[in-house]
């Protein structure tokens, strides 16, 4: 019976606690996948780019932050050494063998209006 009581003590507490968790907002620690380079923003897509001319590697990914980018070369979704390229749209991370589109921060608003 002892038991029982102090189960019917805990189980609404830990529910509330579970649910208080769960409805806590959005932290400063959620940052959407972005890349910087040359000074501009570029924010990662799930979009793969079909091709790539030889030439349009320029570089790879020189740090990885766990926060928004803020140096060139800086990105938050993958790690130093990733190839970076240059597309028509912005750049193009290679990962996992496929390059994935990265479009600028003003395009990505642009988009958004239309």
């Amino acid at each position: 019976m002892r038991r029982r009581l102090v189960l019917l003590a805990l189980v609404p507490g830990l529910l509330f606690g579970l649910w208080r968790i769960r409805s806590l907002p959005a932290t400063e620690t959620d940052y959407p996948s972005a890349l910087m380079w040359n000074g501009t923003i570029y924010y990662a897509s799930a979009q793969a780019v079909d091709e790539l001319p030889a030439d349009a590697a320029v570089g790879t990914v020189s740090s990885e932050t766990d926060t928004f980018p803020r140096k060139n070369g800086q990105a938050n979704f993958c790690p130093p050494g990733t190839p970076v390229a240059q597309t028509g749209e912005g750049m193009a991370v290679l990962l996992d063998g496929v390059w994935y589109l990265c479009r600028p921060k003003e395009m990505e608003v642009a988009q958004a209006d239309s």
